[in-house]
């Protein structure tokens, strides 16, 4: 599938998460893919995608996957769904994510 038709597809169907800690306001974004959810992060550029992993780390490329594009595009466009969580619960979602990781 082209690029471009799959960043519109993540954007469109809601799959970019803005997930916000309380009190401190940590936001911690993701976006739902096919296999798993991908914590991503656009300062400093971060997605947890083996894309991400092989063109910025291995390959030192500064490209971003389509993950961090579809984000990008979902705060462009204001389209993207926020969920509130207690700080004490930011360990687990973020050890939930990791673990899901394929």
């Amino acid at each position: 599938m082209e690029e471009r038709l799959r960043i519109k597809l993540i954007v469109d169907r809601n799959a970019v998460k803005r997930h916000i800690f309380l009190p401190s306001n940590i936001e911690v974004w993701t976006v739902v893919g096919d296999e798993c959810d991908y914590l991503v992060n656009e300062k400093p550029l971060f997605c947890t995608c083996k894309d991400f992993y092989y063109l910025c780390l291995i390959k030192k490329r500064k490209r971003m996957c389509y993950h961090l594009k579809a984000l990008s595009l979902a705060k462009r466009k204001g389209k993207y769904t926020t969920y509130y969580f207690n700080d004490e619960e930011l360990n687990l979602f973020i050890k939930l994510i990791f673990s899901n990781l394929k």
